[in-house]
C-alpha cells in the first residue's frame, strides 16, 4: 500500500513537472499547482472536473467550444475549470492568433477575449484582432511587441509537447485527464463532463481533499497510458547492457535516458526511426543522448557504403555531419546520395579515399554487428531505450511515452510487479 501510493505520487509529480506545474511540500503531501501565467484557466482549481482545452481560436470548432463550455460551466457553478492549451494548425495566423492569446493572459485580459469569442461563434481573423483585443481591454502596443519577439513561443512548444505526450488530435478536449471525444452539443459536453465529475467524487468520498483531485485523476490517467507502455516494451524482461564506448553519440553528457540505435541507412523504416530520434533528442536535449550502432543489411546495396563512409567520417570527428546529410537527403538512400552527401561535407577526402581503401573503417562496422548479435538484435531497426529493446519503426508519441516513463526512475519495473 505504502509503494503504491509512493508510485501515484511519483507519477502526479512527473505529469505535473511535464505540463509545466510546479511542485510545493507540504505536511498532507505533495500539492501540484500550476505556475502563475503557464497557461491560460478559467474556473476553480478546486473544481470536480478540470477540461483541458487544445485549440485555437483561430478555427471555428474552437469559437464554438469555448461558447458550450461558457453554457456548461453556468450549468455547474464552481464544478468546472478549463484549462486553454494552444495548438498551431497548419492555416494562416494560427500562430498569431495563438501567440495573441497568450499575451491576453499575459495582460490579465484572457477572460474578457475568452468571452467575446465564445459570444460570437465565429473564430478570430488578423484583420479582425486588434478590434477584438481592444475590446477585450488589452494593451495594443504591448501586444505588438509581443507579436513581434514572439516571447510566447516557448509555450507554443510547450503545448504542443503536451499534445504528443497525450497522443491526441489536432483539436481535443481532455475531461480529468481522459481525452473524451464530444460533438459541438451542450448534450455530449454534458455526459463528458457526468463520466470526469463521477471519477471525481468517487476521490471525494474516499477523503481526497478537493484541490488535489485534479492531480490525482490526471496522474492516473498518465499511469494508464505508461502501463500500455510497458507492455509495448516489455519492461518485465531484463534490460540488455549495450557497449557504448567509442559509437558516435549526441546529445547530454551526463543523460538520464540513453537511446542506443542499431540502425541501416538505407531502409526506409530505419531513416525513419532516426527521424524521430532526432525529434525525442530536440526535445529532451538536457536528458537524452543518442548513440549510434551500424547494423547494414546485406540485401541494401547502398547501406554498407553508407556505413563505411560514416565510420570514416568519425574518424575525422565529423560522423554527425556526414549523418545529417545522408538521414535528411530522401526517403530511401541510393549510392548518388551517398556521394552527394560527401560533397557536401568539409571532409578530408584525400583522407577518406585512403582510409576507405585501407579498409580502416570496417572494424567499427564489425564491432556493431557483433555487438547486435550478443543483444540478441536480429534487424534493424532496434533501438534499446536504458536497455529496454523496442524492435521496428517507433512513432514519436510511443518513443516519448517510453522516455518519459524512464526519466521517473523505477516506474515501468513498478507498473509492472518487478520490484
Amino acid at each position: 500500500m505504502v509503494k503504491a501510493v509512493a508510485v501515484a505520487v511519483a507519477v502526479a509529480v512527473a505529469v505535473a513537472v511535464a505540463a509545466g506545474a510546479e511542485i510545493e511540500s507540504g505536511q498532507t503531501g505533495v500539492v501540484v499547482a500550476s505556475r502563475p501565467g503557464a497557461a491560460p484557466e478559467r474556473g476553480p482549481r478546486s473544481a470536480l472536473v478540470t477540461v483541458e482545452l487544445f485549440c485555437n481560436f483561430a478555427h471555428t470548432h474552437c469559437a464554438l467550444t469555448e461558447g458550450l463550455l461558457h453554457e456548461l460551466g453556468a450549468r455547474h457553478p464552481g464544478g468546472l475549470r478549463v484549462v486553454y492549451r494552444q495548438v498551431v494548425p497548419p492555416f494562416r495566423d494560427s500562430e498569431t492568433i495563438a501567440e495573441a492569446t497568450l499575451e491576453a493572459w499575459a495582460q490579465g485580459r484572457f477572460a474578457p477575449l475568452a468571452d467575446l469569442v465564445g459570444a460570437a461563434g465565429a473564430p478570430v481573423r488578423l484583420r479582425d484582432l486588434d478590434g477584438l483585443a481592444a475590446r477585450a481591454g488589452l494593451d495594443l502596443d504591448a501586444l505588438h511587441r509581443a507579436l513581434a519577439d514572439h516571447r510566447h513561443g516557448a509555450a507554443l512548444r510547450r503545448d504542443s509537447v503536451l499534445r504528443d505526450r497525450l497522443g491526441i488530435g489536432t483539436f481535443a478536449s481532455v475531461w480529468n485527464g481522459i481525452a473524451q471525444p464530444t460533438e459541438l452539443n451542450l448534450e455530449s459536453f454534458e455526459r463528458a463532463y457526468g463520466k470526469a465529475a463521477d471519477r471525481a467524487r468517487a476521490l471525494l468520498a474516499e477523503g481526497v481533499p478537493a484541490e488535489r483531485v485534479y492531480p490525482l485523476l490526471a496522474a492516473e490517467a498518465q499511469r494508464a497510458r505508461w502501463r500500455e507502455v510497458a507492455a509495448v516494451v516489455d519492461a518485465s524482461a531484463p534490460r540488455v547492457h549495450v557497449p557504448i564506448d567509442g559509437s558516435p553519440a549526441r546529445g547530454a553528457d551526463n543523460p538520464d535516458v540513453t537511446l542506443v540505435l542499431f540502425n541501416d541507412f538505407e531502409c526506409a523504416p530505419c531513416r525513419r526511426n532516426a527521424e524521430v530520434v532526432a525529434k525525442v533528442l530536440a526535445l529532451y536535449p538536457d536528458r537524452v543522448r543518442v548513440v549510434w550502432k551500424n547494423l547494414p543489411a546485406p540485401f541494401h546495396p547502398s547501406a554498407m557504403k553508407a556505413a563505411e563512409v560514416a565510420a570514416c567520417a568519425d574518424l575525422q570527428g565529423k560522423f554527425w555531419e556526414l549523418y545529417d546529410a545522408l538521414v535528411t537527403s530522401s526517403t530511401r538512400l541510393f549510392t548518388t546520395d551517398v556521394e552527394h552527401a560527401i560533397d557536401r561535407s568539409s571532409l578530408d577526402l584525400a583522407r577518406l579515399r585512403s582510409d576507405l581503401a585501407a579498409g580502416r573503417c570496417t572494424a567499427r562496422i564489425d564491432s556493431d554487428v557483433a555487438e547486435a548479435k550478443a543483444a540478441g538484435v536480429e534487424a534493424a531497426p532496434t533501438l534499446f531505450v536504458n536497455g529496454l529493446r523496442l524492435t521496428g519503426a517507433q512513432g514519436l508519441s510511443g518513443l516519448r511515452q517510453v522516455v518519459e516513463a524512464e526519466l521517473a526512475p523505477g516506474l515501468l519495473e513498478d507498473l509492472t510487479g518487478r520490484r
